[in-house]
Protein backbone atom coordinates (compact mmCIF):
# COMPACT_ATOMS: atom_id res chain seq x y z
CA UNK A 1 0.00 0.00 0.00
CA UNK A 2 2.78 2.41 0.88
CA UNK A 3 4.52 1.77 -2.43
CA UNK A 4 1.31 2.41 -4.37
CA UNK A 5 0.80 5.68 -2.46
CA UNK A 6 4.37 6.72 -3.25
CA UNK A 7 4.02 5.92 -6.95
CA UNK A 8 0.79 7.93 -7.10
CA UNK A 9 2.43 10.84 -5.28
CA UNK A 10 0.09 10.67 -2.29
CA UNK A 11 2.47 9.29 0.34
CA UNK A 12 2.86 12.67 2.07
CA UNK A 13 -0.89 13.22 2.27
CA UNK A 14 -1.92 9.82 3.61
CA UNK A 15 -1.35 7.83 6.78
CA UNK A 16 -1.83 4.15 7.39
CA UNK A 17 -3.50 3.23 10.66
CA UNK A 18 -3.27 -0.47 11.49
CA UNK A 19 -6.16 -1.85 13.55
CA UNK A 20 -5.15 -5.44 14.20
CA UNK A 21 -5.68 -8.26 16.62
CA UNK A 22 -2.37 -9.80 15.58
CA UNK A 23 -0.13 -7.24 17.29
CA UNK A 24 0.62 -8.43 20.82
CA UNK A 25 4.03 -7.06 21.72
CA UNK A 26 6.47 -4.25 20.99
CA UNK A 27 8.40 -6.20 18.36
CA UNK A 28 5.27 -6.82 16.31
CA UNK A 29 4.20 -3.18 16.61
CA UNK A 30 7.68 -2.04 15.56
CA UNK A 31 7.52 -4.35 12.55
CA UNK A 32 4.22 -2.84 11.46
CA UNK A 33 5.66 0.66 11.81
CA UNK A 34 8.72 -0.41 9.80
CA UNK A 35 6.40 -1.64 7.04
CA UNK A 36 4.79 1.81 6.82
CA UNK A 37 2.04 2.06 9.44
CA UNK A 38 1.77 5.50 11.04
CA UNK A 39 -0.24 4.22 14.00
CA UNK A 40 -0.98 0.79 15.46
CA UNK A 41 -4.07 -0.16 17.48
CA UNK A 42 -3.59 -3.62 19.03
CA UNK A 43 -7.26 -4.06 19.91
CA UNK A 44 -7.08 -7.73 20.91
CA UNK A 45 -4.14 -7.19 23.26
CA UNK A 46 -5.94 -4.22 24.85
CA UNK A 47 -9.14 -6.25 25.23
CA UNK A 48 -7.17 -9.10 26.78
CA UNK A 49 -5.57 -6.72 29.27
CA UNK A 50 -9.02 -5.39 30.24
CA UNK A 51 -10.36 -8.93 30.68
CA UNK A 52 -7.60 -10.14 33.00
CA UNK A 53 -9.01 -12.06 35.96
CA UNK A 54 -8.16 -10.86 39.41
CA UNK A 55 -9.05 -8.05 41.70
CA UNK A 56 -10.69 -4.92 40.36
CA UNK A 57 -7.63 -2.88 41.34
CA UNK A 58 -5.44 -4.94 39.00
CA UNK A 59 -7.97 -4.92 36.15
CA UNK A 60 -8.45 -1.13 36.35
CA UNK A 61 -4.89 -0.31 35.40
CA UNK A 62 -4.11 -3.32 33.21
CA UNK A 63 -4.80 -1.56 29.90
CA UNK A 64 -2.76 1.48 30.90
CA UNK A 65 0.12 -0.72 32.09
CA UNK A 66 0.04 -2.67 28.82
CA UNK A 67 0.10 0.54 26.79
CA UNK A 68 3.01 1.89 28.86
CA UNK A 69 4.95 -1.37 28.42
CA UNK A 70 4.26 -1.30 24.67
CA UNK A 71 5.46 2.30 24.41
CA UNK A 72 8.65 1.55 26.35
CA UNK A 73 9.29 -1.54 24.23
CA UNK A 74 8.78 0.44 21.03
CA UNK A 75 11.14 3.12 22.26
CA UNK A 76 13.78 0.50 22.98
CA UNK A 77 13.41 -1.14 19.55
CA UNK A 78 13.38 2.17 17.68
CA UNK A 79 16.39 3.52 19.59
CA UNK A 80 18.46 0.55 18.42
CA UNK A 81 17.59 1.25 14.78
CA UNK A 82 19.85 4.29 14.78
Amino acid sequence: ITQALERAGHAERASLVLDSGEVRDAHQAATMIAFGASAVCPWLALASARALPGTDALADGAEARFRTALEHGLLKVLSKMG
